[in-house]
């Protein structure tokens, strides 16, 4: 039996809104990210101590979340290491999403259908649906291309195959490298990184067609290309990034 409770609590003076999921199935309590949101999956064995210790846990790795990517209710985020801003221009001719850099550069204007001026007035949730569907389809192109470009440069540098580059929608890893496959997974949420880290994930990625685990031989060849892999590695962690490393 599953209930569900949404509570707040408030974090570097910001009210934020967390998930509490009881169920009588689950063995061990754990807190995660899914979906933009932070939940907290009790146990029937739990109690409020072990809830407010793994809100204790996760609340700081879920404010840099809710800080770094993008939210319908927010008019910035973080796309490659750089805060972008958007905004939506739209009448009853035309209808887009303007999205400009700090500098108030023009990056890239996403066409909305030509409905959207009476669905925004008609419909807001669907409205919403559609300004997150058209943006997240946005980042997700440019992602792609900048995988493709990072990860057949690593390749060639550590004389391996490419592999084939699949977006996934899980919070928990970075990337997974399906070896007999030849496929590598990388979570849509690395779009928030600069391309310094988004590159040492698919390096570590590729020395993956290598070595399997996470052996010494493994950081070793990773040490080939970024010997600094366990401070890179804590940053990825927290979700801490210094963003002025390019």
């Amino acid at each position: 039996m599953l209930k569900a409770v949404v509570k707040n609590v408030n974090y570097k003076d910001q009210n934020l809104k967390y998930t509490v999921v009881y169920t009588d199935n689950l063995r061990y309590s754990k807190a995660h990210i899914a979906d933009g949101k932070l939940i907290i999956r009790l146990s029937k064995f739990a109690n409020l101590e072990v809830e407010n210790k793994l809100l204790s846990k996760s609340i700081s790795r879920y404010y840099q979340y809710k800080k770094y990517y993008f939210d319908i209710s927010k008019d910035s985020f973080f796309l490659f290491g750089e805060k972008v801003f958007w905004n939506i221009v739209s009448t009853p001719f035309s209808s887009y999403i303007k999205i400009a850099n700090q500098n108030n550069e023009l990056m890239s204007l996403i066409s909305l259908k030509n409905s959207f001026w009476v669905l925004q007035k008609n419909d807001p949730i669907k409205s919403n649906e559609l300004v997150v569907n058209s943006i997240n389809k946005w980042i997700k192109k440019l992602l792609i291309q900048k995988l493709e470009t990072f990860q057949t440069e690593i390749s060639t540098f550590y004389k391996t195959y490419n592999s084939k580059i699949v977006i996934f929608n899980k919070d928990r890893t970075w990337g997974t490298n399906y070896i007999t496959k030849k496929t590598i997974s990388y979570a849509f949420n690395c779009y928030i990184l600069s391309n310094y880290y988004l590159k040492f994930i698919v390096a570590h990625e590729v020395v993956h067609n290598l070595v399997r685990g996470h052996s010494s031989t493994f950081y070793a060849k990773l040490n080939l290309m970024y010997p600094e892999y366990k401070k890179i590695d804590q940053d990825l962690d927290q979700l801490i990034f210094d963003f002025n490393r390019k």
